[in-house]
């Protein structure tokens, strides 16, 4: 089952989860699914946008939004947000609140949710390496040195099959290997 708690700076906006899936939450939602789904189906039916918005006592902008598809659909008490990689392929979400926009790394939101602030110069690390993995379990946190050192030990490991002159080193030959 997946736990979901407040994003710390964003709590009554954002919840993050031990999976580390992020949604945004529906607080002052003014219609239910059942009124979004009428209203498209009067537009579907030829209806005009001031008759929509007659219908739902709300603004031409807002039945305009509900007809080009830019409400909420599935769980009418959530949103998911999807999250990007950023140029370091970190998993990054814009985080918005009356309208400020903020980028933040998904693996900070989820340590910072369950197990409060970081403090100092620690860095949270992905286990298994894997960047996109920000599940609960996946993560650590470390300092700096540490970061570099359980980074550095899982790619020896998996150097080991190549000559002894030739595992590390970033301008050897097989520095660019993929890791996985």
């Amino acid at each position: 089952m997946e736990i979901w708690k407040p994003v710390l700076g964003y709590e009554t906006f954002y919840e993050v989860s031990d999976r580390g899936n992020v949604r945004r939450t529906a607080r002052g939602k003014l219609f239910s699914a059942e009124q979004i789904k009428s209203a498209k189906i009067m537009l579907f039916n030829g209806a005009k946008l001031r008759e929509v918005a007659a219908f739902l006592n709300t603004s031409i902008a807002t039945a305009s939004a509900i007809k080009n598809e830019k409400t909420w659909c599935g769980n009418e008490n959530f949103r998911a947000v999807n999250p990007r990689p950023d140029r370091q392929n970190y998993m990054i979400v814009d985080l918005c609140v009356k309208g400020v926009a903020s980028k933040r790394r998904v693996h900070r939101l989820v340590w910072e949710a369950f197990n409060g602030l970081i403090f100092g110069r620690l860095e949270i690390n992905h286990k298994n390496l894997v960047r996109e993995d920000n599940r609960l379990e996946n993560l650590e946190i470390l300092s700096h040195r540490e970061n570099v050192q359980h980074a550095q030990d899982i790619y020896m490991k998996e150097r080991t099959h190549l000559p002894k002159g030739q595992r590390a080193g970033p301008r050897s030959k097989y520095a660019k290997i993929k890791h996985t």
